[in-house]
């Protein structure tokens, strides 16, 4: 018994990848997006489909193809771009000039938008600088108060040395004065 293997393409793929690729052809469009329709409707990669279109299906159909290139070539372009606007549900007819307009007007747009973009950043990085500000500030008050409270200590401390330091010389005065120290040294 034969068996089919599941990849396998049927008459009414092929069929269809035709029909596809043709409709393209006629409309100016590219193999490549004609492989990605069919890819999608039949769960296929688009590598897949343009395998299929070289290897076999193209030939079969020369002649259709001939057809539709010529249909093509005889096709003006305002009507290319109607036809575009029709599949998008918007028809209107366009001129060179309304092209240029477009893209002028896109391009200040753009321009605009950009520098919309860039203020937007101005003023962020403003925020920022105020927000590292503030933080400096509070920093250099806390270092301050460190400062002032390490040198407090060390007067303390100096204080206390000094006391100590003369509680000592006292000491020793009051030893010799009894003659305790001498007692001691010998």
């Amino acid at each position: 018994m034969a068996t089919t293997r599941q990849d396998a393409w049927t008459d009414e793929e092929d069929l269809l990848l035709a029909e596809v690729v043709l409709r393209h052809i006629r409309e100016g469009g590219t193999q490549l997006s004609a492989f990605k329709e069919v890819g999608r409707q039949l769960s296929r990669t688009p590598a897949a489909c343009g395998f299929r279109w070289n290897s076999y299906v193209r030939k079969l159909y020369k002649e259709q193809i001939e057809e539709a290139k010529q249909i093509r070539k005889a096709t003006p372009a305002s009507v290319e771009i109607e036809q575009k606007q029709e599949q998008h549900g918007v028809v209107t007819f366009a001129t060179l000039d309304d092209v240029i307009f477009f893209l002028q007007d896109y391009k200040n747009a753009k321009g605009a938008s950009e520098a919309i973009s860039w203020q937007e950043k101005l003023e962020q990085l403003q925020q920022e600088v105020e927000q590292l500000r503030q933080e400096n500030n509070r920093l250099q008050q806390k270092l301050s108060r460190y400062e002032e409270e390490y040198r407090t200590l060390f007067d303390y401390i100096d204080r206390k040395r000094s006391v100590v330091e003369s509680g000592e010389e006292r000491g020793i005065q009051l030893l010799r004065e009894h003659n305790v120290l001498e007692k001691i040294e010998k």
